[in-house]
């Protein structure tokens, strides 16, 4: 029934029937009495936004990311006034040149005047310059929109020019006009006050900026940290980093629709929303549970035998997980059959054996040396390697394989039951995403001697570079350790130090080829 509505309350002529027979229809000043229910019932349903509001920051899983204000007074004053040229896109388009230099689609909008706004205001609908019988009505998204991230509001058109707008002028004591004040009504307000941390986030400690994201993370967190660590829970933590969507129950495929603007999937209880370049890894009719992902762009893989590893090259393993006193740099391991290498036996008669993994030379020859070493003590590499059914000797060179992935090998053995290994494309990720800043995080509320392995796909550049006869001059910054470019191989003259040796940049020309 409409009274039960609570927005009703703010509506003077329900208000005015609900009252009863007298007042809706022989109390003659109807239009006054229908302003002051309209009045009345404002705060009332104010109030009962700031209720809902309060009894929904309860639960973890429904606390608002911003707070609803029915009406909210904002003002403007003129000496904070910035205007801006700007280029607005009426249709999203690019490329298409009509005319230079004015792009297909696109119109010239003079000037943005902006102004700033209050923190906590991220949003409204509509703006009045009176709540009741207003003469003067500005739509976002028409006649202004708002900036929550440079906390701006711009405005189409100056709103120092509009008669119909309450502006007061301030003073000085020499009686001079030094300043004026534009006063308006923001309608549908969205405030943040900052519900998230306040209700949930403090416990953990971890802020981010109000958003669903935000919200879908502590949810996670907490799910973790009071029911127990498990895979749906941690995954549903790395969707909010990424803004990659997972399936939120237990659904069904319906349709999978790639369009301009986004790849959609829709279920029998969803729908779900990805960048246009997502690549589904769900058909129509497929099941899908809790936590599933349904794309490429983000997936989380238990190490077993039968894990498929194709979309990794390599796992760069760093000093601090293998405690190795002697090995300073990271150790890596490739995604590829490799020669395993029987070297010799050591003093004790035990088989030493070893695979290509790479990293500086220095390292690679103490990591073999430590893990030949602590080996001794129980069984070597060989000895885990050998092929017999029921050795009772060290293996020869026969006894154990041709070949070995390092990659499979590590995984396989060190790292099953133990990690969750990510495989992340962030040019998936959502736009307004938290990122993997807060991916680190996750580690204190995983299983107990688990870790979590990051595997970040980044997209190739090429770039080209045409000589001249000219002379060109090129600066460089320090990077990444290359193998083109520095060497372990003792420059001439020089005694034996172990110093790695920079040759400085190598330029090669690659002819370009076309398909």
């Amino acid at each position: 029934m409409t009274f039960l509505d609570p927005h009703s309350f703010e509506n003077g002529e329900v208000m005015a029937r609900m009252l009863g027979s007298f007042w809706s229809m022989w109390f003659n000043d109807q239009e006054k009495l229908k302003d002051i229910l309209d009045g009345k019932g404002n705060a009332e349903y104010e109030n009962y936004l700031q209720l809902k509001e309060l009894t929904d920051s309860i639960s973890k899983s429904d606390v608002p990311i911003f707070g609803k204000r029915y009406w909210r007074f904002v003002d403007f004053t003129s000496s904070e006034q910035s205007a801006s040229d700007s280029l607005k896109n009426l249709y999203g388009t690019a490329g298409v040149v009509y005319g230079d230099p004015i792009l297909y689609g696109q119109k010239r909008d003079s000037k943005y005047y902006s102004y700033p706004i209050t923190e906590d205001m991220v949003g409204c609908s509509h703006l009045y310059n009176r709540v009741l019988d207003p003469s003067f009505v500005m739509t976002r998204g028409i006649d202004f929109d708002i900036d929550p991230t440079l906390m701006v509001i711009n405005f189409y058109t100056d709103p120092l020019e509009n008669e119909l707008l309450s502006i007061k002028e301030v003073i000085n004591d020499d009686g001079e006009v030094t300043d004026t004040i534009i006063g308006l009504w923001a309608n549908n307000a969205l405030v943040d006050k900052q519900h998230i941390w306040i209700h949930f986030g403090y416990v953990l400690n971890i802020w981010q900026k109000s958003s669903k994201y935000y919200r879908q993370f502590i949810s996670a967190l907490w799910d973790q940290l009071v029911l127990g660590p498990s895979k749906t829970a941690y995954k549903l933590a790395i969707s909010a980093v990424t803004g990659i969507p997972v399936a939120l129950g237990d659904e069904v495929v319906e349709t999978i629709l790639t369009e301009d603007h986004a790849m959609t999937i829709i279920t029998d209880l969803n729908v779900y929303e990805y960048v246009p370049t997502a690549v589904p890894t769900v058909a129509v009719g497929d099941a899908v549970q809790q936590g599933s992902t349904m794309t490429d762009g983000f997936q989380v893989l238990i190490p077993t035998p039968t894990t498929d590893w194709s979309g990794i090259s390599a796992l760069s393993v760093g000093k601090q997980f293998m405690h190795f006193d002697s090995v300073n740099g990271p150790i890596v391991f490739e995604n590829k059959d490799v020669a395993l290498e029987y070297l010799s036996k050591d003093i004790e008669g035990r088989t030493i054996a070893q695979f290509e993994v790479h990293g500086v030379a220095t390292d690679v020859s103490a990591f073999w040396s430590a893990v030949h070493k602590n080996g001794i003590a129980d069984k070597t590499l060989a000895n885990y390697l050998d092929t017999r059914a029921d050795p009772i000797d060290e293996p020869s060179e026969l006894d154990l394989p041709e070949l070995i992935n390092p990659f499979e090998f590590m995984m396989e053995n060190i790292f099953a039951n133990n990690a969750y290994v990510v495989h992340l494309k962030p040019a998936q990720f959502a736009t307004d995403a938290p990122g993997l800043s807060y991916i680190g995080r996750m580690r204190l509320y995983m299983e107990a001697h688990t870790t979590q392995i990051i595997f970040i796909e980044m997209d190739p550049v090429t770039d080209y570079y045409s000589s001249s006869d000219l002379v060109d001059t090129v600066e460089f910054m320090g990077g990444l350790y290359h193998s083109d470019v520095i060497d372990t191989s003792e420059p001439a003259g020089y005694e034996d130090t172990g110093m790695l040796v920079d040759h400085g940049p190598v330029f090669s020309f690659v002819p370009e080829l076309c398909n």
